[in-house]
């Protein structure tokens, strides 16, 4: 397997795997939803993830916390004025509202 392409699989399944649990719940979730998906073998997941489902899901929750601020520390970082920092936050709470709560933790979903 090329380094690219290794590269590709991998970042294509960390962020499936951050999405799916929090869609539908981490048990719910299987491997093969998660490879059919993006059209990932099982050999490419176990060369790249040798544990696994759970070796996965920790390098999602790994990959989303050092890659995606969210929540109250990104407004807070991007707006210094507590005006604008007030307004993001609220614009954050009502992003997760109207998802369903499907853009929240993945920790969560995986509890």
């Amino acid at each position: 397997m090329k380094i690219v392409a290794q590269e590709s699989s991998r970042y294509l399944l960390l962020e499936t795997t951050g999405r799916l649990p929090r869609e539908q719940g981490f048990a719910a979730t299987t491997v093969s939803q998660i490879l059919e998906q993006r059209g990932i073998s099982h050999s490419s997941l176990y060369y790249l993830f040798p544990s696994g489902k759970t070796e996965l899901a920790a390098a999602a929750v790994a990959s989303i916390a050092a890659n995606q601020p969210r929540g109250l520390k990104r407004p807070q970082t991007r707006h210094p004025y507590a005006r604008e920092g007030i307004a993001a936050m609220f614009h954050f709470c009502r992003e997760l509202q109207e998802s369903d709560y499907t853009k929240g933790s993945l920790l969560a979903a995986m509890a």
